[in-house]
Order: structure tokens, then C-alpha cells, then sequence
């Protein structure tokens, strides 16, 4: 999973799929295998405290999966409102 501060569009048709997020962290997080038949994915974690004087911060997912032929396939986008915990 890759995870980025903002969103772009860049289309990499080489990868099955368009590239979505921009200021990206420099390393993409491993999330484990998908092993559900539908291909769903469910992880339960606990976000860091943020810096003090932040109240939140949007960040941008994008899922990232290699198949069994070979190759790899980008998912959909998606949105985290991450909120301080004194809310």
C-alpha cells in the first residue's frame, strides 16, 4: 500500500491502472497477502499521535498487488481523515 499527502493522476498502462497519489512516503507499507476469495483485504491498526498543534491531516491510500501470472495491478484511491485523539 502506498500512502501520499496529496493526489494526482498519472495513467501506467505498463501496471494495469492509473497511479493516484502524490507526495508519496518513500516506502510503500507490505500489508500482507490477500487470501479471501473476493479479494478483500481487512486490517486492523492504530494510528500514531500526531504532532503537537496538528489537529488532523488527510492522507491518500493506494493499494498496489502483484497476481499470481505475474505482473502487478494498482487498486482504487481512497481517503483517511486522520483526526488528533484530544477529539
Amino acid at each position: 500500500m502506498y500512502v501520499g499527502t496529496g493526489s494526482s493522476l498519472a495513467s501506467l498502462k505498463s501496471k494495469q491502472g492509473a497511479f493516484l497519489l502524490d507526495a508519496v512516503l518513500p516506502t510503500a507499507i507490505f500489508a500482507g497477502p490477500i487470501t479471501d476469495p473476493g479479494g478483500a483485504l481487512d486490517l486492523g491498526f492504530q494510528m500514531p499521535t500526531l504532532p503537537p498543534g496538528t489537529d488532523g491531516m488527510l492522507l491518500f491510500l493506494q493499494a498496489a498487488m502483484t497476481v499470481a501470472g505475474g505482473g502487478l495491478v494498482t487498486g482504487s484511491g481512497s481517503a483517511l481523515v486522520w483526526v488528533d485523539d484530544t477529539f
